[in-house]
């Protein structure tokens, strides 16, 4: 009992530590702010846990209507339920892309390998035939990530010696659909779908467009990309797109196509491949799926994330995200989910 008290109460030190630097953070970012703009961050913090980051930007708790500023949820809420359904099992099953590649084979049409298992000679035979994407085996965020392009290779041979050396995964580069790649042709624009699930029902809690912006090859909203939130059961984008500070765009800012009004091809099959993928590792509750929809109609799963950052899929205005996953939690492992998230703040105050 002592011990458990002791884990509990490290916890909570190291909680307040994390509240503590972002309130310094905040002080430090809001110079020209006064008292009262900080003090609405303070109640935010302590009663939701957001980052001074997701108040003043990414969500601008600051300036929506407390109806709206309630149901959104933080990345350390997410975190608390991850903390709870998420086991150390499951997130190395998905953590590492290639073994997630091969779990998922049946919604993989692109060539992919592992730099270390492969052979110089392979290794050629690949990034000669073929441009490709070159990314870390437990990467996240789209970090070192890079492209390579067959006729534009300098040095094979000391590319092979990067890759081995880092652990890298090669991926054949793939093309989206043109109703989707013509969004930013420079990027392959991905489809994050999250899901949660009990192993027998698969419950949709949103999805959302993303892709690339000025010519990057990256799609993801913290490298620079913009997201496009999806309506869930009729796949038409019928909102504006978002980039990571909360900038609103009716446009791609690059291309100049507008979003309102497109409809996602081929998304019954979307939903699908996600039901049917989700009962194929045992015990893993929460995924966000990265899809592209090829060409040829078919569905191409890029990667899986066990513990998947739902911000893209936060910025509909209306979109009960809170409430959504509340029933989901209910309906799916009889437990209120977003009680979970204010546990701690319950035994600090209490202690």
């Amino acid at each position: 009992m002592f011990s458990k008290f002791r884990i509990l109460y490290s916890r909570l030190k190291s909680r307040r530590r994390v509240r503590l630097k972002h309130l310094v953070e905040a002080r430090n970012m809001s110079k020209n702010c006064d008292d009262g703009h900080l003090n609405d961050y303070k109640k935010a913090l302590y009663k939701h846990k957001f980052t001074y980051e997701e108040y003043m930007y990414r969500y601008k708790l600051w300036s929506l209507p407390k109806h709206l500023r309630e149901d959104v949820i933080s990345c350390a809420e997410m975190d608390t339920i991850y903390y709870k359904f998420v086991t150390d099992e499951i997130r190395k099953v998905f953590a590492d892309k290639y073994h997630c590649l091969n779990i998922f084979s049946k919604w993989i049409h692109r060539r992919f390998l592992r730099a270390k298992d492969t052979s110089y000679d392979d290794f050629l035979e690949l990034v000669s035939f073929t441009d490709c994407i070159i990314k870390p085996i437990n990467g996240e965020c789209g970090k070192g990530i890079f492209k390579t392009n067959k006729n534009n290779i300098q040095n094979i041979k000391e590319l092979y010696a990067r890759c081995v050396e880092n652990d890298m995964l090669i991926e054949q580069f793939i093309r989206a659909c043109d109703e989707i790649e013509s969004f930013h042709p420079a990027s392959l624009n991905t489809i994050r779908v999250v899901t949660m699930s009990n192993g027998l029902k698969c419950v949709f809690i949103g999805a959302a467009l993303r892709m690339g912006a000025e010519g990057n090859v990256i799609d993801n909203v913290s490298a620079g990309g913009l997201s496009v939130p999806i309506d869930m059961d009729t796949g038409i984008i019928q909102m504006n797109g978002y980039d990571a500070k909360g900038v609103e765009y009716e446009r791609h800012p690059t291309t100049g196509k507008a979003f309102k009004g497109t409809q996602i091809p081929y998304w019954e099959n979307v939903r699908t491949m996600c039901i049917e993928a989700s009962k194929i590792v045992s015990g893993a509750r929460f995924i966000g799926w990265d899809i592209c929809i090829l060409p040829s109609g078919e569905i191409e799963l890029i990667e899986a994330n066990a513990m998947p950052d739902i911000g893209v899929i936060q910025f509909t205005p209306g979109y009960e995200k809170r409430k959504v996953i509340q029933m989901a939690g209910k309906e799916l492992f009889h437990t209120d989910l977003m009680k979970l998230t204010s546990i701690w703040d319950f035994t600090y105050r209490n202690i």
